[in-house]
């Protein structure tokens, strides 16, 4: 990770820095809320600690804002979302490799 933030600080700007992690942010939280919600429709009999007021609307509030602002940032900057699946791409080759080392 810091040399990733390091070679992003070094060939970029801070605005567009902060749009890609925006980005990969953004899809981060809006693939653990979708998976959530799956879980939930798949597996309903596990215990629950903590109910959602006024599901399922919160939670897809949540993901039609999140798709808007990722949406609305690749928009403005196309590039950031080739930045965004380069690095999923590549952590998700690094995981499996991992996954096969263990």
């Amino acid at each position: 990770q810091l040399a990733l933030a390091l070679l992003l600080i070094a060939t970029s700007t801070f605005e567009q820095v902060v749009a890609y992690a925006g980005v990969v942010l953004n899809l981060m939280n809006l693939l653990a809320v979708l998976g959530v919600m799956r879980l939930r429709r798949t597996a309903p009999d596990l215990p629950r600690p903590f109910r959602v007021p006024l599901y399922p609307m919160v939670p897809l509030g949540f993901a039609a804002i999140s798709c808007w602002m990722i949406g609305f940032t690749i928009s403005q900057r196309p590039g950031v979302l080739l930045s965004a699946v380069g690095t999923l791409v590549l952590g998700t080759v690094l995981h499996r490799v991992a996954g096969r080392a263990a």
